[in-house]
């Protein structure tokens, strides 16, 4: 792909991963189907109004409504970015926004080339009535506005999943023991240690400065 995208992104509770590394990423409305899959919604509104949909990003999380969701969570305070393989960008029915999916109760989610494009336009009015431009340092493969959504439709399978980010080298850890202990037998992908993931400042700043993150594989 000419913008060099490599994935999309999708946040949740690491709580979530036993599930997951089975059955694979579900969208909300097989999730509150689903009496097996314990979850705890990260948007319980779901303004954008695609309940049928999983919400990514492109190349990286949202990570200012990761942070916000982060500061919410009292009790499991884990969290972690998964990744995902990037062909449903060229899915006729995947759903674009180029900036938070909920705005305006999703009037700015918008289908095919013309949806995916405006991702990339020069400016774009984001939160608050700001407009976010982009400069010739600005990583190609990102949207404009940090917030920018891609909402798959359907199911995410395990065979999609092309990795699974952490902040810490101890969170990876962890979430390793925890899978252990959870009997999960699924998890066959690559763990890596991308704090900058998890910083909505620091990720905005390289994204602008035209700098990839760090991401160190952990190997366990």
């Amino acid at each position: 792909m000419r913008r060099g995208i490599s994935r999309l992104c999708h946040f949740t509770r690491s709580s979530h991963l036993p599930h997951i590394v089975e059955s694979g990423i579900l969208p909300r409305d097989l999730l509150d189907a689903d009496r097996a899959a314990v979850f705890t919604p990260t948007d319980d509104l779901r303004l954008d109004a695609h309940r049928n949909c999983v919400c990514c990003s492109v190349e990286y999380p949202n990570a200012w409504y990761l942070d916000r969701a982060m500061a919410n969570e009292r009790i499991y305070r884990d969290w972690v970015v998964i990744f995902v393989s990037a062909h449903y960008l060229w899915d006729p029915n995947t759903l674009y926004c180029p900036r938070n999916a909920a705005a305006n109760r999703g009037a700015e989610i918008k289908s095919g080339l013309d949806g995916f494009q405006r991702m990339f336009a020069d400016d774009v009015a984001g939160s608050q009535g700001i407009v976010r431009g982009r400069s010739g340092l600005h990583l190609p493969c990102c949207a404009t506005d940090d917030q920018a959504e891609v909402l798959v439709p359907g199911s995410i399978p395990v065979s999609d999943i092309l990795g699974i980010a952490v902040a810490t080298v101890t969170q990876a850890r962890n979430e390793l023991v925890r899978l252990r202990l959870s009997g999960s037998t699924g998890f066959r992908v690559p763990l890596v240690v991308a704090p900058a993931l998890f910083s909505k400042n620091q990720l905005r700043d390289e994204i602008r400065r035209g700098v990839r993150p760090v991401e160190e594989p952990y190997a366990g």
